[in-house]
């Protein structure tokens, strides 16, 4: 099953060349934009983006920029007429990238035109200023940190869809839950899934996980399952490694055991995955192998020999793989609400489809949320 996994604002660094910049005093046509910032910075830099398509913004490559030292007048001269979106970072460290927590999310001050402060993804629309040729345009803007100084938390409600590919079943096995999250520096909570970050060593992050392992089936949703008993919920716990490679691309590898022994065994995933961001929009293909070892196998597919049935013969499976392909979607609907959305499906080998339960060698399964950041 697709793990749930709310994302929320990634910004990329900068793609292309560096823009334009202008040295303060400079005489040049086109207009001047003066940022009046609510709380001069007192080190590092503070690099001004201008963004004229919707299409780069906030990761691509801006229109037009500067970089100002703390005490500089941040004034833009030279600013050809437009509209253009604004994206300040400033850069506690000094090193030209925006610092960034293990879910890549920004934790240096940023800020927005209009005074905007968004609580996602931020909006092109919501960031745009006008300057005209031959006049001073003012924009009074505060700069604050995505994260907050302690973490930002968010609520809402969602579903976990499991398909059923069990003979004779139709539908799906749908356990709605609440969500909470809460993400910091170096914590993330996404509903029921946790992660901490334990080390991260350029292009490589560890992280902890703990997770919640949802049940295949009921035992009233196939007269093939009748007697046999609801599934049961599992906590899973382990480590993900994550190596960070070209065009947002990560290589992904874990291992999550069943800590508590309700089932017993684990899982381990090898895949890769590749994040584009459209607007409000941010997309998350994946593809890749899960291998299950059998007591899980057997707790969803298997028969003990003791619920044989003429007709369902005792079965007991052993570790399998599956092929698996993610797709991960999150969309940012107004300024709080983000609608997430993580949706798969599983390729069975023969363990699995061999089993006297099973009439299907695909499930299907997937999560669904409405999150609103506090």
């Amino acid at each position: 099953m697709p793990s749930l996994a709310l994302a929320v604002l990634m910004l990329a660094p900068a793609a292309g060349p560096p823009a334009a910049q202008v040295p303060a005093g400079a005489p040049t046509d086109g207009g001047t934009l003066v940022l009046d910032l609510d709380e001069p910075i007192e080190v590092g830099r503070l690099r001004v983006a201008l963004h004229a398509r919707e299409e780069t913004f906030p990761s691509g490559r801006r229109a037009f920029g500067a970089a100002f030292a703390p005490g500089e007048e941040t004034t833009l001269r030279g600013v050809p007429p437009g509209e253009y979106a604004l994206l300040i970072h400033h850069d506690v460290d000094g090193d030209g990238r925006i610092a960034r927590n293990f879910l890549a999310i920004p934790t240096e001050p940023l800020g927005f035109a209009n005074r905007y402060a968004p609580k996602g993804s931020p909006s092109f629309e919501r960031s745009l200023l006008t300057v005209r040729e031959g006049e001073v345009t003012l924009e009074r803007v505060a700069l604050r940190r995505l994260l907050g100084e302690s973490g930002t938390i968010g609520v809402g409600a969602g579903a976990v869809v499991q398909g059923l590919p069990y003979r004779g079943a139709s539908g799906a096995q749908v356990n709605p839950i609440p969500i909470v999250t809460y993400i910091s520096e170096d914590l993330a909570v996404l509903g029921p899934q946790v992660q901490y970050s334990v080390g991260r060593w350029e292009p490589v992050q560890v992280s902890a996980t703990l997770r919640a392992r949802f049940p295949a089936y009921d035992e009233d949703a196939a007269d093939i399952l009748d007697g046999l008993g609801d599934r049961d919920l599992a906590p899973l716990a382990g480590v993900q490694l994550d190596v960070d490679g070209p065009a947002r691309t990560t290589l992904r590898l874990t291992y999550e055991h069943d800590v508590l022994d309700v089932i017993g065994g684990g899982e381990a995933t090898l895949s890769l995955r590749r994040t584009w961001d459209l607007g409000d929009v941010s997309l998350t293909p994946a593809i890749g192998a899960r291998w299950t070892a059998r007591d899980l196998v057997a707790h969803d597919f298997g028969v003990p020999e003791s619920k044989a049935l003429p007709g369902r013969p005792a079965y007991r499976p052993s570790d399998a793989i599956y092929l698996e392909a993610d797709f991960a979607s999150r969309t940012q609907l107004t300024e709080s609400p983000q609608l997430v959305l993580n949706a798969g499906v599983q390729v069975f080998d023969s363990e699995v489809t061999d089993s006297p339960l099973v009439e299907d060698d695909t499930r299907v399964s997937g999560v669904i949320g409405l999150v609103f950041t506090l």
